[in-house]
């Protein structure tokens, strides 16, 4: 075992202005989405914990999460979480607040990994068509070819043949 003295501390996650500005961003998100004033300290820990990757809650080994695909999750996942709200709803099992911010929080985790297969399958897309895009390129610098015209010197110049006549 390596022998720590007292004064190493952990190394604490250090946050980039884009993650901060996109964590702002998702905050602000879920206050208008879920029309809520505050969420309780819970919350927000939750959700460090899974951009720190140190969740570990119902997972078997530590999960973690950017903050913008977490973000980029919940965007495009608000309708398919509203939906699940409204069949909750008219089945009598009724969130609001903090509670339903979890719950969908709780989908979005399970979700995760079909998000992660999607990102990569459009990225894959992406890049096959810009690499597309850059053979159409080629291909049409290729094509675009001066046309060069061969002299014969057998041709005659109708100016002689008109001094001809």
């Amino acid at each position: 075992m390596a022998n720590k003295s007292k004064t190493d501390k952990p190394k604490r996650y250090k946050r980039t202005r884009e993650e901060i500005e996109c964590c702002d961003k998702l905050y602000d998100f879920i206050y208008k989405e879920y029309n809520v004033s505050t969420l309780p300290q819970y919350v927000f820990m939750q959700i460090a914990s899974l951009y720190k990757g140190e969740y570990t809650k119902n997972t078997r080994e530590p999960l973690q999460i950017s903050i913008f695909d977490l973000y980029d999750m919940w965007q495009r996942k608000i309708d398919f979480l509203n939906q699940t709200y409204e069949y909750n709803r008219t089945h009598g099992k009724e969130m609001y607040g903090a509670n339903r911010v979890c719950y969908d929080l709780a989908i979005l985790i399970n979700k995760y990994d079909s998000y992660k297969r999607w990102k990569e399958k459009q990225n894959a897309i992406h890049e096959q068509e810009k690499t597309f895009a850059e053979q159409t390129k080629r291909m049409k610098a290729i094509s675009v070819v001066k046309p060069v015209q061969i002299q014969t010197p057998n041709e005659t110049d109708i100016s002689d043949i008109i001094d001809e006549i």
